[in-house]
């Protein structure tokens, strides 16, 4: 519902491309109506998304309208308002489930509607979302998938095939996004986790792809994306290019589970409470190392599930290509090759951010954004500032394991 025609265009065409089903209309009275003749018709709408301010009945004198008729009752309702965060109070006391700042980013608004719709109608508690938190949603347990996964690292496959496969899924292994490309072509899966910078064919390339083969057909591949959260506008260029849905690197896979649950219908089971993740210790930091923290080990417990004989094993394994992956980024940028070089970089902030290296992560995504901006001989003079991080690095995982 919002009185501005240019917003309601932009906000139908956001939502059919997710495949959703929206009904605009302009006004209060046509909002009310429309949703009490789908519930005359026992097909009520799930959710409305309403704008705060309208001329005649706002929005918040609809959300009231919503929540007192008992015909609507199972009715969510995300408002997108100018206004700012300090008034709370009055979305709560409309019993109004969720909120966000205009403008609002593509991905906001998608992960608005996941977190909506993730749970049952809380009346009332009006969940403040100026930036959604997808993390803080309840825990969900899917039925067993078979996923293909397209990543070159190998530090983030070891991690996500053994995450997946303990939660009973099947992981078939894609190095490149061609790979991807291929494989789905040649047998069904539930979904393909695209991560986006790949070499060969990265994950917009692969996307693309696959629904230029699909286009003409019934079919639709389920993909979803696996995206740097450091890389502004990731998200939504992820979206815009046919995928179903992101999830942010390092990957929660709570969160993952989630986005999943919201990308296939029907993939979900009874869910069981989340459990917390065990208490951890700081270790010391390595002789010499800087002040921000060098690793995080909670961060790391975080993106294993807990699992603390994995994280022993990708922190082997990410030592053990530390110097491969700088040996490839000096070659790159070495020899001018400055796509060669941001996805080496990328690589090394992809792997760093399992482990809440902070410090290596955003030094690898300054070298990352010099490549792409041309700027290689900037980016050469970080190079041994990122080896000596890699180095810090290596010896707190060791002392992890000692």
């Amino acid at each position: 519902m919002d009185d501005n025609g240019t917003n309601r265009r932009i906000l139908v065409e956001m939502l059919r491309n997710w495949r959703m089903n929206p009904v605009p209309v302009d006004g209060g009275p046509e909002a009310l109506g429309a949703l009490r003749e789908a519930a005359g018709r026992g097909e009520p709408f799930p959710l409305v998304l309403l704008d705060a301010m309208m001329p005649g009945m706002n929005g918040f004198a609809v959300a009231d309208r919503i929540r007192t008729d008992p015909a609507l009752g199972g009715t969510r309702v995300v408002m997108l308002s100018s206004a700012g965060p300090g008034e709370g109070t009055r979305y709560r006391e409309h019993g109004i489930d969720l909120y966000l700042m205009k403008p609002a980013k593509q991905s906001e608004i998608l992960d608005a509607i996941a977190l909506t719709l993730s749970g049952p109608p809380d009346p009332g508690a009006g969940r403040v979302a100026v930036a959604v938190a997808p993390d803080r949603a309840p825990g969900v347990r899917l039925r067993p998938l078979n996923i293909l996964l397209a990543e070159d690292n190998p530090v983030n496959q070891k991690l996500a095939v053994a995450v997946l496969e303990k939660s009973g899924h099947t992981v078939t292994v894609a190095p490149n996004g061609r790979a991807a490309v291929d494989l789905s072509g040649a047998r069904p899966f539930d979904v393909i986790l695209m991560d986006l910078q790949m070499p060969e064919m990265g994950g917009l390339e692969a996307t693309a792809a696959i629904r230029e083969r699909e286009a003409g057909t019934e079919t639709h591949q389920p993909i979803v994306a696996m995206t740097a959260h450091a890389m502004k506008g990731d998200a939504d260029r992820c979206l815009a290019a046919g995928m179903d849905g992101y999830v942010s690197k390092p990957v929660q896979f709570e969160h993952l589970d989630r986005v999943l649950a919201r990308v296939l219908p029907g993939a979900t089971v009874e869910a069981p409470p989340v459990p917390a993740l065990p208490s951890v210790s700081t270790s010391t930091p390595a002789p010499g190392a800087p002040a921000l923290a060098i690793a995080d080990r909670a961060v790391a417990l975080q993106c294993t599930g807990g699992d603390e004989e994995l994280l022993h094993e990708i922190a082997e394994l990410f030592v053990q290509e530390c110097p491969r992956q700088i040996g490839e980024l000096r070659t790159a940028l070495g020899t001018g090759d400055a796509p060669g070089a941001r996805r080496a970089a990328h690589t090394i902030k992809g792997a760093a951010g399992n482990f809440g290296a902070r410090a290596t992560c955003e030094l690898a995504q300054r070298i990352e954004s010099l490549a792409k901006n041309g700027e290689l001989d900037k980016a050469t003079g970080l190079v041994p500032d990122l080896e000596r991080q890699l180095g810090f690095v290596a010896a707190e995982l060791a002392s992890w394991s000692a």
